[in-house]
């Protein structure tokens, strides 16, 4: 604890600081690039805890599951074509390549092949002097890593129904 506070410094007068102690803690924390992609205040809440996991490539897809045992098969409950990792589930599907290139058509965005993290440094990029056209296109990609995750959801569960269905 003393090496992470640089010994007394978070006292002040012999008297324990908070604020003195919240910084010398926060201190070396790293910057994370995604950070203003994700906690965007356009964007809903359950969005935005999708597109965190996304963007960290913590999404429980199949193929992460396969990896612990916790399912036989790795491939993508919509396409049932390739195995399901975030990058095939956002961009590389065919209902997601539908979903996307609809959304950017009717924003008037011209949509090319990308992963997640370079989709959000190019819109960005492309919107630096319009910050609110900017949070609402984030906001946009957000809704739709939701929406594309919820129907895989969906997938999986009219799977394991038809599943059940069968075995009575």
């Amino acid at each position: 604890m003393n090496e992470k506070t640089n010994g007394e410094q978070w006292l002040m007068n012999g008297q324990f600081s908070i604020k003195q102690h919240n910084k010398a803690l926060l201190n070396d924390r790293r910057q994370v690039t995604w950070s203003k992609y994700v906690w965007n205040r356009y964007t809903l809440p359950k969005h935005r805890l999708i597109m965190w996991l996304a963007v960290q490539d913590r999404l429980k897809t199949r193929q992460r599951l396969k990896q612990i045992n916790v399912c036989v098969d790795d491939q993508c409950l919509l396409c049932q074509q390739h195995p399901e990792t975030i990058k095939h589930l956002l961009f590389e599907c065919k209902f997601s390549e539908q979903c996307i290139s609809s959304i950017m058509q009717w924003l008037g965005i011209r949509w090319m092949q990308r992963n997640l993290l370079q989709f959000c440094r190019w819109a960005k990029d492309k919107y630096k002097s319009n910050k609110t056209r900017k949070m609402v296109l984030m906001a946009v990609v957000a809704a739709t890593v939701y929406l594309i995750w919820r129907n895989r959801n969906t997938a999986y569960w009219d799977q394991v129904i038809m599943t059940v269905d069968k075995a009575v």
